[in-house]
Formats: structure tokens, sequence, C-alpha cells
């Protein structure tokens, strides 16, 4: 199990098709970047946040996966800064079918 987001896409692409669920897909993927930047900004860590960025950008140069020497960039850790896509696509769904429907 698990893979929840993707299960949820799948069901709102049943829904209202392929065309639409592109639309949905990009309104949902805009709106969860701009609040884990919003996230980023209000928790304070954006320094931090750049630093794993590059560390992974050069990881590929290392021969090391990236969470090897940063453990908070291990998934299943949980020592890293998580958002809720459920939520984002449920606000991302609703936002492109009030739009539509308005």
């Amino acid at each position: 199990m698990g893979a929840g987001d993707v299960k949820l896409m799948a069901a709102v692409g049943a829904l209202v098709g392929p065309g639409n669920w592109l639309r949905i897909f990009v309104l949902t993927a805009l709106i969860g970047g701009a609040i884990a930047v919003g996230t980023i900004l209000y928790r304070g860590v954006l320094r931090r946040v750049l630093k794993n960025l590059g560390h992974i950008l050069m990881s590929p140069f290392r021969g090391r996966a990236p969470f090897q020497d940063h453990p908070e960039l291990d998934l299943t850790s949980g020592a890293g800064l998580s958002l809720p896509h459920g939520a984002v696509i449920a606000l991302g769904t609703f936002l492109f079918l009030f739009a539509t429907l308005y």
C-alpha cells in the first residue's frame, strides 16, 4: 500500500478525464510549490534547504546516495520537512472545479 497521493490523483483523473486531469496536475504542482516555499520561509530553514539541494545535485559526482551522508534526506527517517500532498491535491481539484463551474 502507500502512495495515497498517486491513488488520489488517479481517482481525480478517472472522474474528470485526461485533459482536465493535466490541468489539475499543473495547478496542484503550482499550489504545492507555493506552499513548500511558504513553509521553508516560515520555518526559517532556507539556508538548510539550499545546502541540502546542493548536496543532492552533487551526489552523482560523489558516487553516493544523498541520504548516506545526510540522514535528514532519507525519506524514512522523518527528519525532513513534509507537505500534506492529499490536502494540496484536494485544494487544486476544488479550485479547478470551482473555476470551471463559474
